[in-house]
Formats: structure tokens, C-alpha cells, sequence
């Protein structure tokens, strides 16, 4: 590699299926929309698409954003657990940020809680938190998420 195209991958070459590829080789990946990945693995080849060999082979460079979903789990009083049901995901390309939350107190005055939201399967988001709850289970509050799904 002597350009700057070819060390971004620009000219890397349709992976074939068979041929011999070594350590830092970047190839195009057919099964998965032409996207670039480094040959990390010993030197071999083999019949298996690199998208699906990570055992040989990691995603190389950015990757293009299949969707994006943002939305707000909101905890009842006295609730510590809730769910959310999302479009589907394929959750080992699927990143989740958590942008924020807000907390309430009725009655005692107790201070927020602790919320975490975690992407439980490729349909699922379960949001919990922490004791926050007042001596009347008065506490509410929300957390909001969103999530980016890379090709």
C-alpha cells in the first residue's frame, strides 16, 4: 500500500472465496453490502464470507448507518423495571446511547435515581433503576435513548 486510498481501503479487492488472504488485508465483503474488513487472522483462505468469519476477520473503517431510533422509557411511581419493544436489530452492529433523564420525588423529597437502559434482544429495550422511591412510592422519572444500527 503505497496511497492513501488504498490504506483507507478504497482499492481493496472483492473478497473471493478460496483465496488466500494474510494479516492486514483489507477486502470487500460480498455478503455484507460490499462493506471493507482486515484479514486479522493467520494467513489462509476459506469459504466463509468475511462478514460472517470473526474468527479471521473485523469490520474496517466507518460504517454506514442503517437506522437510527430514538424514544423515552418513563418510570411510573414506584416502578423500577419497564421495557420497551423497538423495530428490529442486529444488535452485534447496533450501538445504544443514553441521552439523558429526569427524576421526581412526591411526598419525601428523594433525590434522583439511578437509570440505565441495555438493549435486551433485537426487539427489546429494558430500562431499570436504582431505590429512589419514597416512603409513598412516589418517585417517577424517564430516561432517553437512542440507538444507531450500522450496516
Amino acid at each position: 500500500m503505497s496511497r492513501a486510498s488504498d490504506v483507507l481501503g478504497a482499492n481493496a479487492p472483492v473478497w473471493v472465496s478460496g483465496k488466500t488472504y494474510k494479516p492486514g488485508d483489507v477486502v470487500k465483503a460480498p455478503a455484507d453490502r460490499y462493506q471493507l474488513y482486515v484479514r486479522t487472522g493467520a494467513a489462509g483462505g476459506g469459504a466463509t464470507d468475511p462478514s460472517a468469519d470473526s474468527a479471521n476477520y473485523t469490520p474496517f473503517g466507518a460504517r454506514a448507518i442503517k437506522s437510527t431510533q430514538r424514544g423515552v422509557i418513563a418510570f411510573g411511581p414506584g416502578v423500577k423495571t419497564v421495557t420497551a419493544t423497538i423495530t428490529a436489530v442486529n444488535t452485534a452492529k447496533t450501538q445504544l446511547r443514553i441521552l439523558g433523564g429526569t427524576s421526581s420525588s412526591g411526598g419525601t423529597g428523594i433525590s434522583s435515581a439511578t437509570m440505565r437502559v441495555v438493549l435486551t434482544d433485537a426487539t427489546t429495550l429494558t430500562g431499570d433503576r436504582e431505590a429512589g422511591i419514597d416512603s409513598n412510592g412516589n418517585t417517577s422519572g424517564s430516561v432517553a435513548w437512542e440507538l444507531t444500527e450500522y450496516f
